[in-house]
């Protein structure tokens, strides 16, 4: 029986990623024209580009993570983490991470979780690599909230 409940709770944990992902992909169906805007030999320095455009890039990585999920294409999710997890450490997250200690918290828990869902994915663990995303997840909302509800950040 625990083995069922155990079973019965992973597949409701990819159901619920795959779910949330998919409305998010729904609600946002714009992709960035420059994807990757040139990060290659950028990070982790400062990337020329708008916070729109960041954060566009962030969203196809996490795009890229849920189809890499998606289709058991644990490479594919390892890129994409590592997408993020280099985004996360520009100096542009870094400069408004000391100006706000809530973002900076938010910050250090992004790159953390992006560093374990990378290094999960290079093992090939899909079912690790799928629960890490939800977290990964789960921050990037509570980090918009701040942003939107508490904290402006200035569009550059």
């Amino acid at each position: 029986m625990k083995t069922a409940a155990r079973s019965y709770h992973r597949h409701m944990a990819w159901a619920s990623a795959i779910a949330f992902s998919l409305a998010v992909l729904l609600a946002v169906a714009v992709r960035s024209s420059g994807e990757d805007l040139a990060l290659a030999g950028k990070t982790p320095g400062h990337l020329d580009v708008s916070l729109a455009e960041l954060m566009q890039v962030k969203l196809t990585a996490s795009q890229e993570v849920l189809e890499g999920l998606v289709q058991g294409d644990t490479r594919m999710v390892a890129r994409a983490a590592g997408k993020l997890r280099d985004i996360a450490r520009t100096e542009d997250w870094a400069t408004e991470r000391k100006n706000d200690a809530v973002f900076g918290h938010f910050n250090v828990e992004f790159q953390r979780l992006s560093e374990s869902l990378l290094q999960t994915a290079e093992q090939g663990n899909a079912s690790g690599a799928a629960w890490i995303s939800e977290q990964l997840t789960a921050t990037c909302i509570s980090c918009h909230n701040h942003v939107r509800d508490v904290k402006r950040l200035p569009e550059r």
